[in-house]
C-alpha cells in the first residue's frame, strides 16, 4: 500500500558485494533518472531503465545493457575520495544557491498527505491506521517562512487535532543549520556549523553533478543523518537522500526541479518513509497512550514491527513575486473552515488520486476511534499534560490537589476553570485547600472575559485568601509548569497571609510577545513575629495598591494560530521575561511605596552530540518601602537540619541546593544558572539516565537592612557560589543530586556544605 505513494508501476533491482552483503548509498544512473541505493542496497525505479550506470564507494562501476533484479559489485582498491573542498564551495555559495535568501520574496503551494499504518488494511473492524491530508500556502519573505493551511482532512476526525496541526513532519530547506523530521532537529550537512560532525566522500563525477556521500563523524550521531546528495556545477543542491538506521528506521527523499529563469533549484516533493527500529525513542503523534498515529514505542513490541509512515509532499505554483499571505503575523494560521473543505474541493486540489485502496486503508477508522474514545483520550492528555483533568465542561486544576509543606503541612484542595465546551467566550474557575497543621481554609475564585480574539486578548477579575512565600517572585508571563508535585514546596518554613483583589488584561501583542497589565489590593498579615519599621511605626500588617505589567518575548520562538488557541510549534530561544510593578502609597490605599523590576533571560544551546547547555540569569531590583514580605530570595531548597541525610529531599529545577531556607534576602539580585546536560546512555530501551553537570552563582545587596524586626538574615554581597551533578531518570523519573557549597559562603562544618537529594523528571 505504502509503496504506491512512489509509483504504480515500479521495479526494482538489490546491489550486493562478493560477500552477498548489500551496497549502501550507491548512485545508479539512467538515461532520464537518478536512484540512490538505500541501506539494504535496495534501487527502486518508477520505470524499468534501458541502461544502468552504478557507482559506488569502494566498488569497480557497473554498467548493465540488460535490467538485473539483483547485481553484484567488485571491490576495488580503496582510493581517498575526500569531497571537503566542494563542501567547502557549498557553503561559499549558499547564499546564492538558497531560494529562501536568494530572492526578498518566495510563495508556492503544498499538498501533503501522511498515512500511519498500524494494522492490515483487511482488518476494518479494528482500523487505528492514520490518514491525513493538508493544503497550504507558504511565503518566505526575510528569511522567513509562513504558512496558512487552507484545509486540513483528518480521516475519522471532526476537526484538526491541535497535535496533528502544530506537528513538524518534515522541513524544506537543507541549507537552514537544522532540518526538522518528525519533531526531531537534525544537523543539516549543508550548513557549515556541522562540518565538524560530518565526513564527505566523492562518489562519482559527471559532467553536470558531484554524488557525494555524507555519514557522521561523531560517536553520539542521534542527531546526525547518513546519505547522497547530488550537487551541481554551480555547488547547489538539487537531489538528496537521507537515511536513519538505529532507533528508527528512516528514509527521506528530495527531488528538486531546476527553474531555468532564475537557475535555482526549487524543491519538487519530498518523501519520507519511517518504520520501527531498535527502539529506545517514542515515535507517535499523540503519545505512546493513543494507538493511532503511534509508529513505536520505547521498547518495541512485536504487535509494533508491521507499522509504517509515510508522508508525501508535491510543491507547485512557485512565484518569485507573490502575493501578501495574510497570516496575522503567526508563523502558521489555520483557515477557520480548513477542517470543512467538501469533497468537490479535495478532488481539484489532491496532487495524489485518491485509489480505492487508500479507501480501504481508512476504512472503519472513525468507528474505531468512537469506540475506542481515542479524541475524548486525547483532549485529556493535552489538558493532563498542562495540570488539568478535563470533565464534561470543567477542568480540573491538578495542581490544587494536594501540596505538603512545612507551615501547612499536608494541603488538600480542589480548583480549576471552566473549558471551552462552557464558552470559548467566558470562564470561571476557583479553588478551595485545607492545610491540616495551620488548620485554615484557603481559596480563590476567578473569572474572565474575551474581548478580542484574534489577539487572545482576557480582562480578569480575581480574589485570592492564601498564603505566599516570603521573598518569592513571579512572573505573570511565565508559561504555565505543571509536575506532580513541586519540589521546593515540601520545605518552604517562611510564608505570609495575604487577601488579593485584582483585575487584569492579557494579550498577545505580537506571536513573540506575551503581555499582561494588573491592578491589586493586597491585604498582608504575618504568619512570624515579624514586623517592618515605617518611620516610628513597626508593621505586621499593612494594605498595598500595585500596578503591574509583564511582558515574555520569544523572538525566535514559531507559533501557529487556530480558532483561539495559540500553540508554541517550536520553542526557540532566547525567551526573556520582563517586569514592572508599582506600589502605591496613601493615595491609592496602600501603606507602602515602592517599586520592584525583574528581567529574566533563559537560552539553551543544543549541541550536535545530543547535550545540551542551559543559562539562566536573572536580575531583581526593589526600591522604596520594601517589607521583607515583598524582597528577593535566590530560591534556596536546603532544609535546616544539621545532619546530611536530614536534608535528603527534593531538588529543585532552578534553586541552589545547599543554601537553606531564609538564611539570605535581597532587594538587589543577580543569580546565573548554568546546567550542561550530557546525552543519555543508552543502557536499555527503557533505562537511559543522563548526567548534569551544574555550576550556579548569585550576588546581592540589602537596603535599611534595619527596617526588619524579630528576623536575622544575611545578604549576598560577597557572591555565592555552588556546584552540582545530577543523575537522572534512574527508575521512573527518580534520580540523585549532589551539590557542594564553596567560595565566600562556605561553612565552617564541611557536611552543612553538601546537600544529598533526589530528583524527578517524568513526562506524561
Amino acid at each position: 500500500m505504502l509503496s504506491k505513494l512512489i509509483a504504480q508501476q515500479a521495479v526494482s533491482t538489490n546491489l550486493i558485494n562478493q560477500n552477498s552483503e548489500p551496497v549502501a548509498f550507491a548512485v545508479a544512473i539512467t538515461s532520464d533518472t537518478v536512484v540512490f541505493s538505500n541501506v539494504y542496497g535496495h534501487l527502486q525505479f518508477k520505470k524499468q531503465p534501458n541502461q544502468l550506470k552504478i557507482y559506488a564507494l569502494g566498488y569497480k562501476p557497473v554498467t548493465l545493457e540488460d535490467f538485473q533484479l539483483q547485481v553484484t559489485l567488485q571491490e576495488s582498491e580503496v582510493n581517498q575520495n575526500n569531497a571537503d573542498q566542494i563542501i567547502a564551495k557549498v557553503f561559499k555559495n549558499a547564499n546564492t544557491n538558497d531560494p529562501f535568501t536568494s530572492f526578498n520574496k518566495l510563495g508556492f503551494k503544498r499538498y501533503n498527505r501522511t498515512l500511519i499504518q498500524r494494522d492490515s488494511i483487511q482488518n476494518s473492524v479494528s482500523n487505528e491506521n492514520l490518514f491525513s491530508e493538508r493544503t497550504s500556502e507558504f511565503l518566505v519573505q526575510n528569511q522567513q517562512i509562513k504558512e496558512r493551511i487552507v484545509a486540513q482532512n483528518n480521516q475519522g476526525f471532526d476537526k484538526p487535532v491541535l497535535k496533528m496541526l502544530s506537528h513538524r513532519m518534515h522541513d524544506i530547506n537543507w541549507y537552514d543549520k537544522d532540518y526538522v523530521i518528525f519533531e526531531i532537529d537534525y544537523a543539516s550537512p549543508l550548513h557549515p556549523d556541522n562540518i565538524k560532525a560530518y565526513q564527505y566522500e566523492l562518489i562519482h563525477k559527471s559532467n553536470e553533478f558531484y554524488y557525494i556521500k555524507f555519514s557522521p563523524k561523531l560517536n553520539n550521531a542521534d542527531r546526525l543523518l547518513q546519505g547522497v546528495m547530488q550537487i551541481d556545477n554551480n555547488y547547489a543542491l538539487s537531489k538528496i537522500y537521507a537515511n536513519k538506521d538505529d532507533e528508527i528506521k528512516l528514509d527521506l527523499h528530495q527531488n528538486f526541479e531546476k527553474n531555468s529563469t532564475q537557475n535555482l533549484w526549487l524543491t519538487q516533493e519530498i518523501l519520507v518513509e519511517m518504520t520501527p527500529g531498535e527502539g529506545g525513542k517514542p515515535v507517535s503523534l499523540f503519545g505512546t497512550n493513543v494507538d493511532i498515529g503511534t509508529l513505536q514505542s520505547q521498547s518495541i513490541a512485536e504487535v509494533d514491527q508491521n507499522n509504517k509512515l509515510s508522508s508525501k509532499s508535491i510543491f507547485y505554483s512557485y512565484s518569485f513575486e507573490p502575493e501578501e499571505l495574510d497570516t496575522e503575523n503567526y508563523d502558521i494560521l489555520v483557515e477557520d473552515n480548513a477542517h470543512t473543505r467538501n469533497t468537490a474541493y479535495w478532488e481539484s486540489k489532491r496532487k495524489l488520486p485518491l485509489t480505492s485502496q487508500d479507501s480501504l486503508f481508512f476504512k472503519g477508522t472513525a468507528q474505531t476511534l468512537k469506540r475506542q474514545k481515542t479524541i475524548s483520550r486525547i483532549k485529556k492528555l493535552e489538558n493532563v499534560n498542562d495540570g488539568f483533568f478535563p470533565i464534561f465542561k470543567w477542568k480540573t486544576d491538578l495542581k490544587t490537589l494536594i501540596k505538603v509543606n512545612n507551615f501547612e503541612g499536608l494541603r488538600l484542595g480542589i480548583g480549576g476553570l471552566t473549558n471551552e465546551e462552557f464558552s470559548d467566550q467566558f470562564r470561571v474557575g476557583g479553588y478551595i485547600a485545607y492545610g491540616t497543621k495551620d488548620k485554615q481554609v484557603k481559596f480563590g475564585v476567578n473569572t474572565g472575559f474575551l474581548l478580542d480574539r484574534d489577539t487572545n486578548t482576557w480582562l480578569n477579575a480575581e480574589y485570592t485568601d492564601d498564603v505566599r512565600e516570603v521573598g518569592s517572585n513571579i512572573y505573570l508571563t511565565d508559561e504555565r509548569v505543571y509536575s506532580l508535585f513541586e519540589p521546593r514546596l515540601v520545605n518552604i518554613i517562611f510564608f505570609y497571609k495575604e487577601k488579593t483583589t485584582s483585575l487584569s488584561l492579557q494579550r498577545r501583542l505580537t506571536p513573540n510577545l506575551l503581555s499582561e497589565f494588573k491592578i491589586a489590593h493586597d491585604r498582608i498579615f504575618q504568619t512570624e513575629n515579624y514586623a517592618f519599621l515605617n518611620g516610628d511605626i513597626a508593621l505586621q500588617s499593612y494594605d498595598l495598591t500595585r500596578a503591574l505589567v509583564s511582558l515574555r518575548w520569544s523572538p525566535r520562538s514559531r507559533f501557529l494560530k487556530f480558532d483561539n488557541n495559540f500553540i508554541n510549534v517550536k520553542e526557540q530561544y532566547p525567551v526573556i521575561s520582563g517586569q514592572v510593578e508599582q506600589y502605591f502609597g496613601s493615595t491609592f490605599g496602600g501603606d507602602l511605596t515602592f517599586t520592584k523590576l525583574n528581567l529574566k533571560g533563559q537560552y539553551i544551546y543544543n549541541h550536535l552530540n545530543n547535550s545540551h547547555t542551559e543559562f539562566i540569569l536573572e536580575g531583581n531590583y526593589a526600591f522604596g518601602d520594601v517589607p521583607l514580605t515583598h524582597s528577593f530570595h535566590a530560591y534556596p531548597n536546603a532544609p535546616n537540619d544539621e545532619k546530611i541525610l536530614g536534608r535528603f529531599s527534593v531538588a529543585g529545577v532552578k534553586s541552589f541546593e545547599t543554601m537553606f531556607f531564609s538564611e539570605f534576602f535581597s532587594t538587589r539580585l543577580a543569580s546565573l544558572h548554568i546546567k550542561h546536560t550530557l546525552a543519555p546512555f543508552k543502557i536499555s530501551n527503557t533505562f537511559r539516565p543522563e548526567m548534569v553537570l551544574i555550576s550556579r552563582h548569585a550576588i546581592g545587596d540589602f537596603s535599611d537592612q534595619e527596617k526588619h524586626l524579630n528576623v536575622d538574615f544575611n545578604t549576598l554581597n560577597q557572591g555565592y557560589s555552588e556546584a552540582g551533578v545530577e543523575l537522572n531518570k534512574i527508575f521512573w523519573g527518580f534520580g540523585l543530586s549532589f551539590a557542594y557549597r564553596y567560595g565566600a559562603y562556605h561553612l565552617p562544618n564541611f557536611d552543612d556544605n553538601i546537600a544529598f537529594k533526589f530528583t524527578f523528571n517524568l513526562q506524561l
